[in-house]
């Protein structure tokens, strides 16, 4: 999980004990009220609502928008100077990439778990084991909830009433020290527990949550961080017999220490309850009697490696919408035979399925969108046995050379590298591009992974 770093003379003076004069304030003409017993009521009803979170479970979307400095030259500039340039207003930033995420994410077992959206099962492994690349991190479904208001380690300071989007607010101040916290910070193979601080605005009338904004204190420098934030706008939602507090937005940013930020907007759709049925199953075998179970355990043998296959997309992939994570299908458009024997090994017309992997638009030098589609599943007469496959990837240079000299020449060099290795690349004309419906692309059947110990 990704951490924010916070101002150390805000984390100081919030860490101070709060001292609030008797006279408050006023709601509305109502009688004056304590905000010592307002902030109670607060952490009373948020801790009754979070007691409720793992009978939840909500698909987030996240828009990842990658920036570079403009002027930055060389090596890179101190924390303190990238810091001051920003807030002097001398920070100039150039977009130069943007992807897109679909997961489900739910809380059980005390943490925020994740799968890639209607995979039927949780993943054991972390947030940004699954995605793999970019930045990533946990804890706005419900953690930070969890952590700021039913932590007795927390400081609280009433800060005053204000007037926010056309309503009157409270808003405090807290602090989670050190030896209170539960922040966690990925390092260089090594995870930080973290302080943080910040500020909460809750509805005047309602005493509702309406804001939290998160900032880390110093980061240690294997993360890789100068400063981040969260900042979480939340809303009721009505999800089976109950009234549930959610995130309206997410916004995790980042600054590093390369002078380079990002900036992940985090949205919730399709939020739902646990049945008494239900279970949270986490990767690994197929409950038995289920029709996953059954599939495979009449499921043809691994296809032999080496074998070329001509897949054509049953559905387009609309860069404006599509995300890393969603399902995606393709049919093989020749029968696939056996190199010795001659038989054939995967009929033309069976349907082969899978997930993007990546949703990259690289924006400037090079402008285009990255698809990377991991297929891991062969349906023959409504049978489905593993398989695992590869991009052609002199295939995929072959195309290229149809392309105009110049255009060709940078697809071959800027283009291709670790992050397009085994990707479907497309020009960008514009901010979006549609891979059409029977769009065909070149695989390779490769050795089945090794089983998990």
């Amino acid at each position: 999980m990704t951490g924010r770093n916070g101002d150390r003379t805000v984390m100081k003076r919030a860490l101070m004990a709060a001292v609030v004069a008797a006279s408050s304030f006023g709601l509305y003409g109502q009688a004056a009220r304590d905000p010592d017993d307002v902030l109670s009521q607060v952490r009373a009803k948020l801790r009754s609502m979070t007691e409720r979170l793992p009978k939840y479970t909500c698909v987030q979307t996240v828009e990842r928008r990658y920036f570079k400095h403009g002027d930055h030259k060389g090596a890179g500039p101190s924390c303190d100077q990238i810091i001051g340039d920003r807030k002097a207003g001398r920070y100039k930033l150039q977009l130069y990439a943007t992807d897109r995420l679909r997961l489900d994410v739910a809380e059980a077992e005390g943490r925020e778990i994740v799968s890639w959206a209607g995979a039927g099962k949780f993943d054991s492994r972390t947030v940004d084991e699954i995605v793999g690349e970019g930045p990533t991190g946990t804890g706005a479904f419900g953690g930070h909830l969890v952590d700021v208001f039913a932590n007795r380690g927390v400081h609280f300071q009433y800060l005053g009433e204000k007037d926010a989007q056309g309503k009157s607010v409270l808003e405090y101040r807290f602090a989670v020290p050190l030896e209170a916290s539960n922040y966690r910070v990925r390092g260089k193979g090594d995870w930080h527990i973290t302080a943080y601080d910040g500020n909460f605005q809750v509805d005047a009338q309602s005493l509702e949550l309406e804001r939290l904004d998160i900032r880390t204190d110093e980061l240690p420098p294997d993360t890789g961080m100068c400063e981040a934030r969260t900042d979480l706008e939340y809303q009721h939602l009505r999800i089976g017999d109950g009234e549930f507090l959610l995130p309206r937005q997410s916004q995790l940013q980042i600054v590093q220490t390369d002078a380079r930020e990002t900036l992940n907007v985090t949205t919730f759709s399709a939020c739902r309850e646990y049945h008494t049925d239900s279970t949270i199953r986490f990767d690994g075998e197929a409950e038995a009697g289920s029709a996953d179970a059954k599939a495979a355990a009449t499921a043809a043998p691994g296809m032999p490696a080496g074998l070329s296959l001509s897949l054509a997309l049953t559905a387009p992939i609309d860069t404006n919408t599509a995300a890393a994570g969603d399902p995606v299908s393709a049919r093989v458009t020749h029968a696939v035979r056996d190199l010795k024997s001659k038989g054939t090994l995967i009929p033309a017309g069976a349907v082969v399925r899978g997930r993007i992997a990546r949703m990259r638009h690289r924006v400037g030098s090079p402008d285009d969108f990255v698809i990377l589609i991991s297929f891991d599943s062969l349906e023959v007469n409504g049978v489905a046995s593993p398989l695992s496959v590869k991009l052609d990837f002199l295939d995929q240079i072959e195309r290229a050379k149809t392309l105009p000299y110049n255009r060709r020449r940078e697809q071959l060099n800027a283009y291709q590298g670790p992050e397009t290795w085994g990707a479907l690349i497309f020009p960008a004309t514009g901010s979006r591009y549609v891979v059409p419906a029977g769009y065909e692309s070149k695989w390779l059947t490769t050795a089945p992974p090794a089983a998990k110990q």
